[in-house]
């Protein structure tokens, strides 16, 4: 038996509109990422280990993202469009931060 919980961020979206910062750090359940449509603030997002994404939509209509962390997310299919001024984040104090090996090179 299989039960699927879908949560539409974007329908509540007033309810988020001052949060700063998201993680979905080691979640094994998340496969697809939707658009955060109504985060202005929104500042960083953390996908580490997060082994079923697959998808991550568009992050280009965050005006405030600075930075997205992604590592151990080996199932990914694509990176997202960054929106301008944004960075992957590729600290040194992040151990073994890459790109999935199956993608092409960071945008």
């Amino acid at each position: 038996l299989t039960v699927t919980i879908t949560i539409t961020i974007t329908q509540a979206a007033g309810s988020f509109a001052n949060v700063t910062a998201l993680s979905f750090n080691a979640n094994p359940y998340i496969k697809y990422l939707p658009e955060f449509s109504g985060m202005p603030h929104l500042k960083s997002i953390s996908l580490i280990n997060v082994v079923a994404l697959t998808t991550i939509a568009s992050l280009t209509n965050l005006p405030s993202l600075e930075t997205l962390k992604l590592e151990g997310c080996g199932s990914l299919a694509a990176l997202p469009l960054l929106p301008r001024g944004a960075k992957w984040d590729a600290d040194e104090d992040v151990v073994g931060f890459a790109a999935p090996e199956h993608l092409s090179a960071m945008p």
